[in-house]
Formats: structure tokens, sequence, C-alpha cells
């Protein structure tokens, strides 16, 4: 397209606008797939057809460069904020921030801030999720909610399930799933607790092992109402009779089956 018929295109070649304009976004889809979108200026273009609103940059986040930024969509009819910097050029639209927006005295921002609380879910002995206060850094979109606290905790929410990753005040971390979860390694893995480690599973265990399992400990206490090992299969040897019968496990005991040829 040649410079006089992008200007032809182009509204307001002549006039400039100086300082800033609540607009709204129109089409999100630039004909290069630039990263730009064409906005009206409310009140002021209104008589302009769609297809001859210019098309607006974005005032991005520092860091923007070859294969790294931070782009943060905007969708058709949002409200926002523009310039033009351009010495008040409208064809060169800027798009600054967001516009605050309050029809009937509700806030265009998350439920929180309008006092419409964000019901949480943990599992029993979980930490209570902090709840949201004004001094809070507060980002919900596309179904996710993410949570700084003034003082110091941080989340990251799923909305429609619940599933959330948080860090306390305290420091505490809480993973908590409304589902299925999954966890992988292509190399080892290496955990170290302190304290105690607590494992309840509300239906069977089943782990696969390779190679050789070592387990070392003080004691091994286990309580079932039936070990088998091997299947039942293997030999039992002199160090598998009962001190109580005299005889083999697999011979006598109701509870423990060692196995024997």
């Amino acid at each position: 397209m040649s410079e006089q018929l992008d200007q032809q295109k182009r509204t307001n070649t002549s006039n400039k606008l100086y300082g800033r304009y609540r607009a709204a976004v129109v089409n999100t889809v630039h004909p290069d797939a630039l990263y730009m979108v064409t906005v009206r200026v409310l009140d002021l273009w209104e008589a302009i057809p769609d297809e001859d609103l210019p098309y607006a940059e974005f005032l991005l986040p520092l860091g923007a460069k070859p294969s790294h930024g931070h782009a943060v969509p905007v969708e058709t009819d949002d409200l926002v904020w523009v310039e033009f910097p351009r010495n008040g050029d409208t064809r060169y639209p800027l798009i600054t921030g967001s516009v605050y927006h309050a029809p009937r005295y509700e806030s265009n921002l998350p439920d929180d801030v309008n006092n419409k609380p964000y019901q949480h879910k943990r599992s029993s002995g979980e930490p209570t999720p902090e709840a949201y206060d004004r001094k809070d850094d507060l980002y919900e979109r596309w179904g996710l909610r993410e949570q700084k606290s003034h003082t110091g905790g941080w989340q990251i929410t799923h909305v429609a399930s619940g599933t959330a990753i948080e860090i306390t005040p305290d420091g505490q971390c809480v993973i908590h799933t409304e589902g299925d979860q999954w966890r992988s390694a292509t190399g080892n893995l290496t955990e170290q607790f302190d304290g105690d480690v607590k494992l309840n599973v509300g239906g069977g265990q089943t782990i696969t092992i390779n190679k050789d399992s070592i387990l070392k400990a003080k004691n091994i206490i286990e309580t079932a109402d039936m070990i088998r090992m091997n299947g039942g299969k293997g030999v039992v040897t002199g160090e598998c009779i009962c001190a109580f019968t005299g005889k083999p496990h697999s011979d006598m005991s109701a509870c423990v089956t060692a196995g024997k040829n």
C-alpha cells in the first residue's frame, strides 16, 4: 500500500490530538500479523468506518527485543487509554493502558475487587489461603488467577477447578490439585526432609522399580491384614522358620507368605 493511499485510509491527517483519550478496541487482527490493533477514540471517531481506523501500537514493558518480552493481548471492545506521541498525529496511536470503568458502580476488575471473594479449595490440614486485600496485586484472566499479597504471599489458581500453587507469607508451599496429578523427570529425583513424612493414600499404591530397592531405617513396622511377598513363590530357608511354631511361615502363618519350593 502506497504512502498516499495509506494516508487516505488513515484518519485526521492534518489535525492533531494531544493528551490522552479513551478508546475502544475494534480489530485485533493486523493484516501483516503485527502486534497492533485498531482503536476508536470515543466521542470523536464515532462516524469513521471500522476499516478506516488506525492501527495502534502498545506501550510495552521493558525487555521487548527479538524472542523476548511480555505480550498482553487485548480483546474487541476493551476500553483503553491512547495518546499520539508523534506530535499528535492521529495515524499513529499508542495504547498506554486500560481504562478504569465502573458501570452501575461495579468495577471492570476481578470479582474480589467488588467484594465477591473467590472461594479457594484446599484439603484438610493445608493452610487457609490468604484473603484478597486492596493492597494486593491481583490479576485474573483466561481462567487463571494470580495474587501477590502485600504480606509476601503468592497464589496461582485455576479458577474453574480450584487447582492451585501457593507460597504463604510464612514461606510454606502448597500444591493443591482438584483432579489427577502427574510428576516426571528425565533425570534423578532427590527429596530431603528434616522432619517426618506422612503419606495418606485413599486407594491403592503401586510402585514399579526396574533396579534394586534399598530401604534403611532404625525399625520397620508394618501392619496389614495380609503380607504377601513375591507372589508366594521362592525359597524358604531356615531364616524363615517361625520362632513360635518351628515351621516355615508359608506353612503356618495366616498373615505372612514368603513362599517356598
